[in-house]
């Protein structure tokens, strides 16, 4: 077991090297430094794996907290609009997709104000000519009621003067004509 410590100690590779002019340069190099440096390569690259995956957690952590809160306040706008409440306004910041998501959502709000105020013009509008088709309705019922007591004055007028001209018709008496 000595002798093959031993000779693990003098276990050397050889490597060499093309250079561009065609020389081959050799060299003996002992297999436990090649071994060594391996090893502190792949320590070093287990050390830069895992601060890699540490950085990268981080950085994912504080992505998804801003987009969470940016979800959660564009929710708690639309919760707010949904009760009723068209005063709110989603505060807007950035180009990113939170914000275009967040104008998106102002401008509904802002077309569902203009809807509502629109249909409560149209409503008074409406209320208007009501008004003034009950006026117009109120004013037909008067001039009506005014004609049929012109007809029924006219009807007795009519009357009256047949009653007079029959009167004048009848023969008259010669009585009547010599007092």
């Amino acid at each position: 077991s000595s002798s093959s410590a031993a000779s693990d100690v003098y276990k050397r590779q050889f490597v060499y090297s093309v250079t561009d002019d065609g020389f081959m340069v050799c060299a003996m190099i002992p297999q436990s430094t090649i071994l060594a440096q391996a090893n502190t390569i792949k320590y070093v690259s287990v050390g830069v794996v895992i601060a890699s995956i540490i950085i990268a957690i981080i950085i994912a952590g504080f992505l998804s907290t801003n987009i969470i809160k940016a979800i959660k306040h564009i929710m708690d706008r639309l919760e707010k609009a949904a009760a009723g409440d068209l005063t709110i306004n989603v505060d807007v910041k950035g180009h990113d997709e939170f914000a275009i998501l967040g104008k998106s959502t102002n401008g509904m709000i802002s077309n569902v104000k203009s809807l509502i105020e629109q249909t409560k013009n149209i409503s008074g509008m409406v209320d208007n000519s009501v008004e003034t088709v009950a006026q117009n309705a109120q004013q037909l019922l008067d001039d009506t009621q005014k004609i049929t007591v012109a007809i029924q004055e006219i009807e007795h007028g009519v009357v009256q003067q047949a009653e007079d001209s029959e009167d004048c018709l009848r023969p008259v008496s010669y009585t009547h004509l010599r007092a």
